[in-house]
């Protein structure tokens, strides 16, 4: 890919792809980095999107848990090693093209996104803002989104970072009973 790799460049390409392959709006789940391309999609087009759950991230550099060793974690060999494995098995270009991708994946994540929370006013999709309370974002960050989105709400899981991951038996149902427009599962 030529040119920079930033969270915009991937909501035109997720709005493309809606626009070609999704006849109406669809459900976006977006996870880290995810998020942020989901929110960007209903921030540009929203008639594309009738419910989003957004998890896990920061929209602004606020919005960062201070300590965060994200970049560093990337950059370990066992990370780099994984990454590299799992680009080379699925990319057209192989694995000899990991370090392009990897440094302006580094590059977008030092300097990205930066969306002023104001702008979160216009954007009228039910969305679920949901995060573990260790993950890279603040809960008063993910608030402060839930607040400023005109149709939010806001769920945090005790004792998680990669809540899909390390809690799918509580993360799934509360998925799906949102993206059917129904009431949060009672636990």
């Amino acid at each position: 890919m030529d040119g920079p790799l930033t969270y915009s460049v991937m909501a035109d390409d997720t709005i493309a792809y809606l626009d070609q392959e999704v006849d109406g709006p669809a459900h976006l789940v977006g996870w880290s980095d995810g998020a942020v391309v989901a929110l960007l999609v209903a921030q540009r087009r929203p008639e594309l999107v009738r419910r989003m759950v957004l998890i896990g991230q920061y929209y602004n550099s606020g919005g960062k848990r201070p300590g965060s060793t994200l970049e560093e974690d990337m950059s370990s060999p066992d990370a780099l090693g994984f990454l590299r494995d799992e680009y080379a098995r699925v990319s057209p270009d192989g694995g000899d093209h990991f370090p392009v991708v990897h440094a302006k994946t580094l590059h977008m994540i030092l300097t990205e996104p930066e969306i002023d929370l104001a702008t979160l006013r216009e954007v009228a999709v039910p969305t679920l803002v949901l995060q573990g309370d260790r993950d890279e974002v603040t809960l008063e960050h993910s608030q402060a989104v839930t607040a400023a989105l005109s149709d939010a709400r806001l769920a945090v899981l005790p004792g998680t970072h990669v809540l899909p991951i390390e809690s799918p038996e509580v993360v799934n149902p509360l998925l799906v009973q949102f993206l059917r427009g129904g009431p949060t599962p009672a636990w």
